[in-house]
């Protein structure tokens, strides 16, 4: 028998010799992934290019390590082959390196150039620094692949409609965007209504994740931009003296079809050059005796410019002024330049959007999001952002806009000039028309004329204010829908909370007329008006049209859900769209130590209460006690006894700071609707929201406890 097992295992050897030279052998198949749940995908990816693998073990046999995190330079990589990234419509006076966007890069690294191209194209976040050996979470993987699919100008047709994910509640517009479109096109998809978006994602998923871009970019190719025939490129002038060295790069633009448009352009390049060259030599000649006499103090002048963007109609680039007058350092201003190449022109902030259109308040929110992240890094208070001006700098890269801050304006001189990306429409070229911040607007004026629609006014009176209020935004078809059927007309169906406005989350095209948003109502109290925040939220899904020559509101549906957002503990609360117009009753639960029978702990008892309670008939609360952990714990040990029953309080959810539970038999007198709070507790409607600088977002379910 040993013997059988000898001749056996030297068949094996002989089968798999070790050495490096064998791994050939296996054709793109690792030996870590057989048996693997994602061996087919794994395979795929590899055989298309996207994925190399991990090595080669000792052996000599290659391996993938489909269980490893992976990395963000990993993640630029991958990137850069699936999606064939190149430079766009960006052209550049040197080549681009790595460390011109990130400050911690290495030029000549493996992930230099696959960086250099994502930040090219807006695929990954422009922060001082890439932070290329951490993990990259799921929420990361999927807005990076959603702005690579909008760098590349591909409209996937979908329906959108918003998945309900219980542990979203605290991403950004942007990553709300990124997942409901990773979701609805089946790239990345949740488990049991969770998302996951902070759990770091594996090479195993992430070969799956890849293959299903591979098919959606073949159904829907990109369209290819022709490559213009404009060039930028400069003209130098140099001198130096004892009062002043000058050094400048004059752009020189070429190749406009309109010379005389062409012309023009470099006339006003070279003048403003030229103005400022005069400006420093003349300051240089009235402080000469300072300058001769006082070692290093020669004045210098230095301007630089590496990139621009052209289309068809506009050229868009930036050149940096340095200037030194002595001091501990020189200042750097730059000058932006976006031109209509047809006109000569340069274009305002104002010409990139359609009339109308609040797109002050769009680039103040990003820009105050971008802040937010590292407010380190800025002036506080009144030193700090205010808010963009008629008159902002800005300059566009590949479909975005750029908005920049030079030195002081905002954050110290340490902090260098502050750009911020702002998405854009993908039409923006042609913004006099532009009909998505059209429909935008319509939608944002919808949404405020909600709370001027009361439904609990008599009918007739109901019917005249939808014609006021609604009338010019809706179509005549829906209008009149709503004035036969008045129980699915929306507006303000309790005194509080009411509709205040609605928050677009996405905004897709399903045709050049046509054009479907998904958004949420944000509702409010007085409390909330006084003292911020909002007092509950639900999705909604409407439908745009061009009717005539005039964009309308044609199909609009409320979800069945609405929210209660709990800003103090942290958590929300799903309910039924019956249950729209709710109040809050807020209490205390006391506990006792069971030895000595005295009052130990107390908390908050916070119950939320049916619109239709009456003294005279009431209906069943949902109650929610709020322990803190030490609290809950002691109660678990049955060391804090919480009301008469023996029975211990069910979790219902936590955060990082409170742990939130249903008394024992709260129902237990069976008043009107306890069925109905059952049924909706079934649902697992309370979910801990992370507090700042804190924790963890978690969720308890009848038999799971996620973290």
């Amino acid at each position: 028998m040993k013997k059988r097992v000898c001749y056996l295992m030297l068949a094996l050897f002989l089968l798999y010799p070790s050495g490096t030279a064998n791994a050939k052998e296996l054709s793109g198949t690792f030996v870590d992934t057989q048996g693997h749940w994602a061996e087919s995908e794994i395979e795929a990816a590899y055989n298309r290019g996207l994925m190399q693998g991990t090595g080669i073990n000792e052996f000599g046999f290659k391996i993938f390590s489909p269980e490893e995190k992976v990395t963000r330079f990993q993640l630029a990589a991958v990137l850069e082959r699936t999606f064939d990234l190149d430079y766009g419509n960006m052209q550049f006076i040197r080549e681009p390196e790595a460390s011109d966007y990130f400050y911690d890069l290495q030029e000549g690294a493996w992930y230099s150039e696959a960086v250099a191209r994502g930040a090219i194209n807006h695929i990954f976040a422009r922060k001082d620094m890439f932070k290329g050996e951490e993990e990259v979470s799921r929420i990361e993987v999927a807005t990076s692949i959603y702005n690579a699919f909008q760098a590349k100008g591909i409209n996937v047709p979908m329906i959108m409609l918003m998945p309900l994910y219980k542990d979203t509640a605290n991403l950004t517009r942007e990553e709300v965007n990124a997942a409901v479109f990773v979701s609805n096109t089946g790239i990345m998809k949740g488990d049991s209504n969770f998302f996951r978006p902070y759990d770091s994602i594996k090479w195993a998923e992430l070969a799956r994740v890849l293959n299903q871009c591979v098919s959606l970019l073949e159904m829907n190719p990109g369209e290819v931009d022709p490559n213009p025939a404009v060039k930028l490129e400069s003209k130098e002038v140099k001198s130096e003296s004892q009062l002043i060295n000058i050094d400048l790069d004059i752009p020189v633009v070429s190749g406009l079809q309109n010379e005389q448009v062409q012309t023009r352009l470099n006339q006003l390049l070279e003048k403003d050059a030229r103005q400022r060259q005069e400006a420093i030599t003349k300051e240089a000649q009235l402080n000469s005796d300072f300058i001769l006499t006082e070692p290093y103090h020669t004045y210098e002048i230095v301007s630089r410019f590496n990139q621009y963007y052209v289309t068809e109609d506009i050229l868009s680039f930036y050149v940096d002024y340095y200037t030194y007058t002595g001091g501990a350092h020189g200042m750097t201003e730059r000058v932006a330049y976006n031109f209509n190449l047809n006109t000569g022109e340069e274009l305002a902030l104002k010409d990139l959007f359609a009339p109308d259109f609040n797109y002050t308040k769009m680039i103040n929110d990003r820009v105050q999001s971008v802040i937010n992240l590292n407010p380190e890094l800025y002036f506080k208070g009144e030193e700090g952002f205010q808010g963009i001006n008629e008159d902002q700098y800005f300059c566009l890269e590949n479909g975005k806009l750029i908005v920049y801050f030079l030195q002081y304006e905002i954050a110290p001189y340490a902090a260098g000039i502050r750009t911020f990306s702002v998405p854009l429409p993908s039409n923006f070229q042609n913004q006099d028309s532009s009909d998505e911040t059209v429909v935008a607007q319509l939608v944002a004026d919808f949404g405020s004329k909600l709370k001027k629609v009361s439904l609990l006014a008599p009918a007739d009176i109901v019917k005249n204010s939808i014609q006021e209020n609604y009338g010019d935004l809706v179509s005549p078809a829906l209008l009149a829908k709503w004035q036969r059927d008045l129980q699915n007309v929306p507006g303000r169906g309790a005194s509080s909370p009411w509709p205040e406005r609605i928050e677009i989350v996405s905004i897709e095209k399903l045709s050049n007329s046509r054009y479907q948003i998904q958004g949420e109502i944000i509702k409010m109290t007085s409390v909330e008006m006084v003292n911020g925040g909002i007092a509950g939220k639900g999705p909604i899904t409407l439908e745009v049209e061009k009717i005539g020559n005039r964009w309308l509101i044609t199909a609009y549906e409320n979800s069945d859900i609405t929210m209660y957002r709990n800003g103090e503990y942290g958590f929300t609360f799903s309910l039924p769209e019956s249950w729209q117009g709710y109040s809050i009753i807020t209490g205390k639960w006391e506990g006792t130590d069971p030895q000595s029978a005295l009052t130990a702990e107390s908390g908050p008892l916070i119950s939320i209460r049916h619109p239709q309670w009456t003294a005279q008939n009431p209906r069943q609360d949902i109650p929610i006690m709020v322990f803190t952990h030490k609290q809950w714990n002691l109660h678990q040990q049955r060391e804090l006894s919480v009301g008469a029953a023996p029975i211990p309080a069910k979790e219902l959810g936590r955060n990082a700071k409170y742990v939130f539970a249903l008394p024992a038999r709260y129902n237990f007198a069976f008043p009107t609707g306890y069925e109905e709070v059952e049924k909706i507790l079934e649902n697992n409607p309370l979910v801990g929201q992370g507090d700042k600088g804190t924790g963890y977002l978690s969720h308890i379910g009848p038999a799971e406890f996620l973290l």
